[in-house]
């Protein structure tokens, strides 16, 4: 799985200041959102922008000179390969999804061609391109989108795929599923796209936010979308909707995304001083991989063939609750000396001593909150295997049902 944070913040002429800030905080992976370079409203109102070029002579405009994109992104991507940063996604500027401005499809196609280039400049394997159409709502206006994606393909490099993002619909000023939260109808149609292009140049981008602002399970979403999915963007709502964290990641860790996450937290920084941005980037560094933890915990569990614990507590039992039977560990250990030679939910505890006798391909799993201090004894016992952390905040669903139908029975 490849963590990718959205940046924040205008492009500057010469460095970018937030790159450098992020980079101090220890992110390693910056998605190339192009949409920095060319903003919505510059798209729509195209002929503003043309008054007023004079006035800024340093300026992009990319949508007056589509063709500035490639150059303007070359400068972020040339710090990026500086800082040892990778950007495995991108994204390509658009029209806003209310817009009525049809007679700028041109400009749109244009612009996310132009997109694709510098993608492929950056070395990115996903670019995120919007519809042609928003609500895609005839058959006319579904052919038209297909036309646009397919028509992408000729500037495609080999290894790059276009992910379609979901999207909600209005509707006398409520938010609705349309065409673009209908899993059924996007599945079908990016099917229909890798039928006729091939090589699964296509796949979708699916934001969280819009799930949960339009009342959708995402766990069931995501089911019905099997493998198509190929991002997963983690996002906040405003106050007027609640995220469902614990779904969401239960979600992912069930269908063992090993995709592209991006996490997109701008509208939260830009809440925030300038003067709080670094010590902000920091503290959203340790969100990250907390998150990017807990929704890969059991895919790092069963990437090994041999593992053994280190904890005979209630971590330790929490984890041969959910996963000992499918993920047995060959034995536990623990710094507590009257439990060696007793049996902790069917497994041996054992001196930590016995560490140095394990295979050189077998995991060693923490189980206990302190964490950094029992690694830095295991290092400076000798032991070089590979050491996990284990905590499962978040219970398995079939877990949880089992749980919560132990409770309805107990209550009836």
């Amino acid at each position: 799985m490849d963590v990718v944070y959205m940046p924040d913040g205008a492009p500057e002429k010469k460095r970018s200041k937030a790159l450098d800030r992020l980079a101090g905080a220890g992110f390693d992976n910056i998605a190339l959102d192009l949409k920095l370079y060319c903003p919505s409203y510059e798209l729509e109102h195209r002929e503003e922008v043309m008054e007023t070029m004079d006035e800024y002579p340093d300026g992009c405009f990319a949508s007056v000179f589509p063709e500035r994109l490639v150059e303007n992104a070359d400068k972020f991507i040339s710090q990026c390969r500086e800082l040892h940063m990778k950007n495995t996604v991108g994204a390509a500027p658009s029209l806003p999804w209310d817009t009525k401005r049809a007679d700028l499809e041109w400009l749109v196609y244009e612009i996310s061609k132009q997109s694709i280039l510098a993608c492929i400049k950056a070395e990115c394997r996903y670019i995120i391109v919007e519809p042609l159409i928003k609500k895609m709502e005839t058959e006319e206006e579904w052919k038209k989108n297909a036309d646009f994606y397919l028509s992408l393909t000729d500037n495609l490099a080999e290894g790059i795929s276009i992910l379609i993002p979901n999207h909600y619909s209005e509707y006398n000023g409520h938010l609705v599923r349309g065409t673009f939260s209908d899993p059924y109808r996007l599945a079908e149609f990016v099917d229909e796209l890798n039928g006729k292009a091939g090589n699964n140049k296509f796949g979708l981008c699916i934001d969280i936010r819009i799930c949960s602002l339009v009342g959708q399970n995402f766990c069931e979403f995501m089911h019905l979308l099997q493998g198509r999915v190929k991002a997963v963007v983690i996002r906040q709502n405003d106050a007027e909707s609640q995220m469902d964290w614990l779904g969401v990641i239960r979600g992912l860790r069930k269908m063992d995304f090993d995709g592209q996450l991006i996490f997109d937290f701008r509208d939260t920084s830009g809440a925030y001083s300038h003067l709080l941005r670094a010590d902000f980037d920091i503290f959203i560094k340790k969100v990250v991989d907390y998150f990017s933890w807990q929704i890969s915990m059991e895919h790092t569990i069963k990437k090994y063939d041999k593992r053994v614990m280190f904890g005979a507590g209630k971590m330790f039992s929490n984890y041969m609750k959910h996963y000992g039977k499918e993920y047995p560990p060959l034995f536990t250990c623990d710094n507590n000396p009257d439990l060696w030679g007793t049996v902790a939910d069917g497994i041996e505890v054992k001196n930590p001593e016995e560490l140095r006798n394990i295979p050189k391909d077998c995991a060693v799993f923490i189980c206990n909150v302190y964490y950094r201090e029992i690694e830095e004894q295991l290092r400076k016992m000798g032991i070089q295997n590979r050491i996990e952390y284990y905590n499962d905040e978040y219970l398995p669903f079939s877990d949880f049902e089992s749980e919560r139908n132990c409770g309805r029975q107990r209550n009836c």
